[in-house]
């Protein structure tokens, strides 16, 4: 038995990203820290992400020291203080996930508010867009001291599960990846995809992690990160593409549960 994470879906989080092709300079990094105050009703709880440096003293002692500011980590939690959103922005990425994933449509209208938001921080028009990624992790959970079939979960005939692993038990671990053609954006779309077994005390959990990404061919200018638009036809492709990955993954009962 392999029962989903959640009533309406598998998954646990769903992350979009955006790399930029060079890391933000100083000026941008410093203008990210009013993001506390612009998007306070979304991401109430901020934290700067600063450079740790260290000094070697008369000793041969290594002393940290807080250095330049590096980036910032906002989020959102319930009441339970279980995290719903988080927004981390350090170094040459921007990188948004949904912890408590609804519908396709509600979540990415409501990370696209905030990647706007963040985008015309970052927005230079000497520092390009280098890759685009959406990573989706889902869960299954087979309760304690059930008997554990690969086939409660996956369809056995799928070209992502390899003959070792139909045949190893209930812990294994497949990891591969594969380019395909993006029709949104000029480039290559890499594939990653992990699959394994784990025994934990809730139960044998199965995770399905897929990390689907468009690295681009020609520069895509940083305004596009601010563009509706664009937005939406990358995402959607990007969306589409971890639905297909995963219908040929599950099997049929799997996919009714989850209305895929």
């Amino acid at each position: 038995m392999g029962i989903p994470l959640n009533k309406k879906h598998a998954i646990e989080s769903a992350s979009f990203v955006i790399a930029y092709e060079k890391p933000f300079p100083e000026t941008v990094v410093n203008s990210l820290s009013s993001l506390q105050e612009i998007v306070k009703d979304d991401l109430p709880l901020f934290q700067p992400i600063n450079i740790i440096e260290f000094r070697i003293d008369q000793d041969n002692a290594s002393i940290p020291s807080m250095g330049k500011a590096a980036g910032v980590f906002l989020q959102s939690v319930n009441a339970e203080g279980k995290q719903t959103w988080g927004l981390r922005v350090e170094a040459n990425t921007l990188i948004l996930t949904a912890f408590e994933y609804d519908k396709w449509l509600p979540t990415s209208e409501h990370a696209f508010k905030l990647i706007k938001i963040v985008g015309n921080l970052l927005s230079d028009q000497e520092n390009p867009v280098a890759v685009v990624g959406y990573q989706v992790i889902d869960k299954f959970i087979s309760p304690p001291a059930t008997e554990y079939d690969i086939k409660d979960v996956f369809n056995t005939k799928s070209e992502f599960l390899s003959k070792h692993a139909l045949g190893a038990g209930k812990l294994w671990h497949v990891y591969q990846g594969w380019f395909d053609e993006p029709v949104s954006n000029p480039g290559r779309m890499l594939n990653v995809l992990n699959i394994a077994t784990n025994d934990t005390v809730d139960g044998l959990v199965t995770t399905i992690d897929h990390n689907v990404q468009i690295q681009s061919q020609n520069r895509i200018s940083s305004r596009e990160v601010i563009n509706q638009d664009w937005l939406r036809s990358t995402y959607d492709e990007l969306h589409n593409a971890n639905k297909d990955v995963i219908s040929r993954a599950l099997n049929a009962k799997q996919k009714r549960d989850i209305k895929l």
